[in-house]
């Protein structure tokens, strides 16, 4: 998103990524398309096609498959490889059955300025920050998979359309929700059904469940066809006494299924090296994945980037807005994943730090605007791009 924005503001811009293949293996993941996200392809996407669908409201289903409660929370829901070919075929032109427009531009390499936008563990990150503690592990893993639709049965996709449905039972707690199928289609009939299941584990069992059919321990997330038949199995078994029957139904259906340890982090940094490097993404923050506000947070900190290129916006106010809206994600996320697994009793700590947190991103806030009325826009600095 970084790199979207600055070629179209006429910078030269090259991402380095881990893997030299232009391609991505299936995330297998749904994520939420938040206001960010479609602001940022509103400005930016030159493809303009659908990528995502509509969801208004979650359904939270009893035990036995009864509906208990309905929460009104308008969200689009699409998936990782959707937005992921999407962003690139608008970044380098990259053409996929995803976007299959041509929408190519010339790259050239330079590095005026250096985004930093990989993993928790990003080398350029630990340079800056060499003694900044890994993320921390919240006790539980989320098991996730994708289903074809068509595979389920009628009544399940019936219970399913349209909606967020959750299920939390035992410490335990699951959602399914439609994403783009098949290179990116939102037909009806060939979309995938994705669940995302939060099961508790402990730090000892968590290394066992992240060994890989391999025999390589993996230290935070197994891919998709990578993990033991006997650890799934097990899970499987498990979910035949705490689900209800339709969320039974996906996790027997499922073949390429993946298990991620849930972990949140964030800093209190993110502009290094005299305004030349800018930590990003993952680097940035790692945060739960319970307010699917991931990819908007990345969006908008890209927005972000563009203005502060344009002149428009302070960067002390950058930094400060990254940092705190990924402090109050963090906070927000860990109070909404605690108290749909445990209740909302029990997150009553959460719940008075995610306020206090909040109390003081509005004193900062104040401080900035205040800050910025009497020393204007280029006195914190600007990046010069070439």
């Amino acid at each position: 998103m970084n790199g979207i924005v600055l070629r179209r503001l006429g910078h030269n811009v090259h991402i380095l990524e881990r893997t030299e293949s232009s391609t991505r293996d299936s995330q297998a993941a749904g994520i939420g398309a938040g206001p960010h996200v479609q602001d940022f392809l509103g400005k930016y996407d030159l493809s303009q096609h659908p990528f995502s669908m509509p969801c208004d409201v979650v359904r939270i289903l009893n035990s036995d498959g009864t509906l208990r409660r309905v929460i009104s929370l308008p969200r689009q829901l699409t998936s990782w490889d959707a937005l992921y070919y999407r962003l690139r075929a608008n970044f380098d032109g990259a053409q996929t059955e995803y976007c299959r427009d041509d929408l190519s531009e010339q790259l050239r390499k330079f590095a005026d300025l250096v985004i930093a936008a990989g993993s928790a563990s990003s080398v350029i990150k630990s340079s800056f920050l060499p003694n900044y503690p890994r993320p921390e592990y919240a006790g539980y893993v989320a098991w996730r998979g994708v289903v074809p639709e068509n595979e389920v049965s009628a009544g399940v996709r019936t219970m399913f359309q349209g909606y967020v449905s959750a299920f939390s039972a035992q410490g335990e707690h699951m959602l399914v929700y439609h994403i783009p199928g098949t290179n990116g289609s939102l037909a009806p009939g060939s979309r995938f059904l994705n669940f995302v299941w939060y099961t508790p584990v402990t730090a000892y069992i968590l290394p066992d469940i992240l060994t890989d059919i391999n025999g390589v321990q993996h230290r935070r997330s197994i891919g998709a066809g990578l993990l033991r038949p006997e650890v799934w199995v097990a899970q499987r078994t498990h979910a035949h006494h705490v689900l209800s029957p339709q969320f039974v139904q996906l996790i027997d259906a499922v073949i390429k299924q993946f298990v991620q340890a849930v972990e949140d982090s964030s800093v209190s940094r993110a502009v290094f090296a005299n305004s030349r490097v800018i930590l990003a993404g993952e680097a940035l923050a790692v945060v739960r994945p319970h307010t699917a506000q991931g990819a908007d947070n990345i969006a908008q900190a890209a927005l972000l980037v563009g203005g502060v290129a344009e002149g428009k916006i302070d960067l002390g106010v950058f930094e400060g807005t990254v940092c705190r809206k990924a402090l109050h994600t963090k906070w927000k996320s860990r109070h909404f994943g605690v108290s749909m697994m445990r209740g909302p009793l029990v997150a009553s700590r959460e719940y008075v730090a995610l306020c206090l947190v909040g109390v003081w991103i509005r004193v900062l806030d104040l401080l900035d605007r205040f800050r910025a009325r009497y020393r204007g826009v280029n006195s914190v600095g600007r990046w010069h791009l070439s």
